[in-house]
């Protein structure tokens, strides 16, 4: 028989409407480490999920820095 293990997730959730301008009262964004903690789940209004690596969070934001130059 496989193991079976039961943990608790880390997570943090914030309302969007400090962060983004076109955000409604009721928007939020949820981000969840993995287990292994190589990553994150990033869920927007309960509706949208992302799983992203910690290199691939990286490599966004070096991306939008250059954006905004």
């Amino acid at each position: 028989m496989e193991s079976v293990e039961s943990y608790k997730r880390e997570c943090i959730f914030s309302p969007l409407k400090g962060f983004c301008a076109f955000a409604k009262d009721s928007d939020f964004i949820e981000v969840c480490r993995w287990k292994n903690h190589e990553g994150v789940d990033v869920t927007i209004n309960g509706k949208h999920l992302i799983s992203l690596t910690y290199g691939e969070i990286k490599a966004i934001n070096k991306l939008s820095k250059k954006l905004e130059t």
